[in-house]
């Protein structure tokens, strides 16, 4: 069952929204309209990454005092709360299964991408093949941001 609170904040910042930009509206106010959006963007965007347990809904959490010194090998126990967060195999793509599908075939590219370039050209080092698949990676990043306002106005159209 939904949350009255999280509806009415959502449906009341819909239509302040339509009149004025959140960033102009008094801190307090734009904070809870930040919160509405939020509450909107988990509901459209987010899928849940594990299965739900048993007992009061959050996973068992491991003591300080058990979680690894380092970085396991496949990336998890990093957070005691959330044990799979950064885990190898994890989901990503904002945890939609297309977003995981197109974010798959991107590093399985880049690692193909990298291992031709390093046959064709063995000058370069695995170190330098390293950074280039790093750029890649953050440029594909900042592209998001970049296109995002022109694909919602196509979109809205």
């Amino acid at each position: 069952m939904r949350n009255p609170l999280v509806e009415a904040n959502k449906a009341l910042f819909g239509q302040v929204n339509k009149v004025r930009d959140w960033h102009k509206l008094p801190r307090p106010l734009a904070l809870l309209n930040l919160r509405a959006f939020r509450d909107e963007l988990r509901e459209l965007n987010l899928y849940d990454t594990e299965p739900s347990p048993e007992g009061n809904g959050a996973p068992p959490a491991e003591a300080l005092e058990e979680l690894p010194k380092h970085r396991t090998y496949d990336g998890s126990r990093y957070d005691p709360a959330h044990p799979r967060m950064g885990m190898a195999g994890a989901r990503f793509g904002r945890n939609h299964p297309l977003g995981i599908m197109l974010a798959a075939v991107l590093f399985g590219a880049l690692y193909q991408g990298g291992s031709e370039l390093s046959f064709d050209m063995p000058t370069l080092t695995r170190d330098m093949v390293v950074v280039i698949q790093g750029l890649i990676i953050l440029v594909c990043g900042a592209l998001e941001h970049a296109l995002r306002g022109p694909v919602e106005a196509l979109l809205r159209s």
